[in-house]
This record gives structure tokens, C-alpha cells and sequence, in this order.
């Protein structure tokens, strides 16, 4: 439910202006964790696709085949981006390369690693 699909390799992803936060990852009776993170902003990326008012829902596809959404409104929150660095490097594989969602507002969970797509929905 966009009006612009993107199809955008990594170093566009590392062209789009950067964020970074030290968010705390919660995934609940298993572990807590503050970790230094950087990436592109989500609404940036809803932007530039032109999202449909009628979409509701974005969906993160992982390269492990898992899928997870959450709605257009936690997806667009000024805290929620797409990292591609953990502690001034490159994610690596272990913790979600190419991209990990960051959504300090949700609970690990939400948090997909190796996202290769995202779907409006």
C-alpha cells in the first residue's frame, strides 16, 4: 500500500541521514539489554514510498523467514529505525546483519533481525 515501491541496496540505506540511540532491548524473562545502535529512520523511508492512507500495518520479512508488524503509527515514531551498526560497526550476522529493527518502545520481540523486505500493509 504504497504509491512509490522502493528497492534500495545497503549503501543507499547508509546514504539516508543517520540516527542513533543507546535504547534498552527488553525480551522479557530471557534478558536486558543497552547497546550503542545506528541506521535509517522509518517514517523516512514510509515517506519517500508514500504511503497510502489506508495502510495500517508494516511487516519486517527476515532472511530467516520470519515475519513480524507492527502498526504505521509505532513504525513512524521518531525513535524507530532500521540499524545497520551496532557499537560503531557493522551489524554482525549474530545480532540481525543487514538490518535490525529498533523500536525502543516495543519489546524485543518486535525487534526483527535480518530484515531483507518490509511490506505496508
Amino acid at each position: 500500500k504504497v504509491e512509490r515501491p522502493l528497492s534500495l541496496s545497503f549503501d543507499d540505506l547508509r546514504r539516508l541521514p543517520r540516527l542513533s540511540s543507546r535504547p534498552t532491548i527488553v525480551c522479557e524473562g530471557y534478558f536486558e539489554d543497552v547497546a550503542n545502535w545506528a541506521g535509517a529512520s522509518l517514517a523516512t523511508l514510509l515517506d519517500r514510498a508514500g504511503v497510502q492512507p489506508s495502510a495500517r500495518l508494516i511487516e519486517f520479512v527476515c532472511a530467516d523467514g520470519y515475519a513480524q508488524s507492527i502498526t504505521i503509527a509505532q513504525a513512524r515514531s521518531p525513535d524507530a529505525y532500521l540499524a545497520y551498526e551496532l557499537e560503531g560497526k557493522l551489524i554482525p550476522v549474530l545480532h540481525g546483519f543487514p538490518l535490525r529493527a529498533i523500536l525502543p518502545e516495543l519489546t524485543g520481540y518486535n525487534w526483527a533481525k535480518w530484515i531483507v523486505e518490509i511490506r505496508v500493509l
